[in-house]
């Protein structure tokens, strides 16, 4: 497959751009799934008076 000249000039990019900066920080954020776990002990537990607490996986 040949490469395109946005390719090329991108390829040959040296400073690094905000958007490549904020993509690379999104793809290091562990999944949520791994972070439940970790955040239960810490959440909220609802009392018997007050309405339930919403579950940390469903809030966003």
């Amino acid at each position: 497959m040949q490469t395109s000249f946005s390719e090329l000039k991108y390829a040959a990019k040296k400073k690094v751009s905000l958007g490549d900066r904020c993509l690379s920080q999104i793809e290091s954020v562990p999944p949520r799934a791994t972070l439940v776990p970790a955040l239960q002990s810490y959440y909220p537990k609802g009392s018997k008076r007050n309405r339930p607490s919403i579950a940390p996986e469903r809030k966003e």
